[in-house]
């Protein structure tokens, strides 16, 4: 089974750190960001299937990244149909409403402290969702 690529965005080293354990046990590669721009930088060279991001952090912001993937296209070799990441945020105060970061391509807004065994099952299920309904 292929092994997919999950960025982790924040500049708390212990967050992506907690949250990669978690992810790794599910099966997935991981990748990690400490700044919007490193996120970025993996997102053109790597092509996370999934994001998983903070909103506020050094050099980007979740939100800039959400609006800097809006203009990325994921190789159809890796991904076919024009695929987009699933995007999830975190962040510790509500800055923008939902509705908003939705709207920007943000499947889910996590509010910390959140329980990550239970963030990380919920994200699993999203994505193997997704590849089922890609299958048929």
């Amino acid at each position: 089974m292929e092994k997919f690529k999950v960025l982790i965005a924040d500049d708390e080293s212990e967050i992506r750190s907690l949250l990669g354990i978690y992810v790794k046990a599910a099966g997935f590669e991981v990748l990690e960001a400490e700044t919007g721009d490193t996120a970025f930088a993996h997102v053109e060279s790597e092509f996370p299937a999934i994001i998983i991001s903070d909103i506020r952090m050094p050099h980007g912001t979740g939100i800039e990244l959400l609006r800097r993937l809006r203009h990325v296209t994921y190789p159809e070799t890796l991904y076919p149909n024009n695929f987009r990441p699933h995007i999830y945020i975190m962040t510790g105060l509500i800055e923008q409403n939902e509705s908003y970061l939705s709207a920007l391509g943000a499947r889910r807004v996590y509010l910390k402290p959140f329980d990550f065994s239970k963030t990380v099952d919920e994200i699993v299920r999203s994505w193997n969702s997704y590849l089922s309904s890609q299958s048929g």
